[in-house]
């Protein structure tokens, strides 16, 4: 909208586009816990809409008009569904256990004897994964670099520790709020996947 030749634009089209800046911005920062920045393959990848959004280049469109302007929020909106959509069906299955970013923590990817809460780290939930965690929590981490990482629980977020390193060794400390999510997480731990 910025970069229309329109010298008036109307403030319904004007607070449309704001909502929408500000529910993309919403789905970005959203997914962005879940994947990070640095996605790959099948994953949601918001930059895309992101890039085109924030173009702040001085472009002038003579053909630019307010129906136009509304043709554009249209689509935009259209996409932002499409967006919002991808990730509920992709996030569906972080309702139950206990998930880093995309990563489940069960049975069947963690160590079970370097697990749970351990002497040397009391009140804290402690994962320690086998080799294909570990390489699956690597790129997580390596795609989540100082920005917040989910930590979620039966569907909600317990924590979001901001990474300043890739995690190599596959191995968490976390810290819970309460004594009951330390041990809903330690038993997430041994459930199956």
């Amino acid at each position: 909208m910025d970069n229309c030749g329109l010298k008036k634009v109307p403030l319904a089209t004007r607070r449309r586009y704001t909502d929408l800046g500000e529910r993309l911005d919403r789905a970005i920062l959203r997914d962005r816990g879940v994947w990070g920045v640095s996605v790959k393959g099948k994953d949601l990848d918001p930059r895309g809409v992101e890039v085109l959004w924030l173009d702040k280049a001085n472009k002038a469109f003579p053909a630019c008009t307010a129906a136009t302007l509304n043709q554009s929020a249209a689509q935009a909106a259209k996409a932002i569904a499409a967006l919002e959509a991808a990730s509920a069906a992709a996030t569906a299955p972080m309702a139950q256990g206990l998930w880093i970013g995309p990563v489940r923590a069960c049975k069947a990817d963690v160590l079970p004897k370097l697990s749970g809460v351990t002497p040397q780290n009391p009140g804290r939930l402690t994962i320690a994964f086998d080799p294909r965690g570990t390489k699956a929590l690597r790129q997580v981490s390596i795609n989540s670099l100082r920005l917040p990482i989910d930590v979620r629980l039966d569907g909600k977020i317990a924590v979001q520790p901001i990474l300043g390193d890739p995690i190599d060794n596959g191995r968490l400390v976390l810290p819970m709020d309460s004594a009951a999510q330390l041990n809903r997480a330690a038993i997430a731990l041994t459930e199956g996947c």
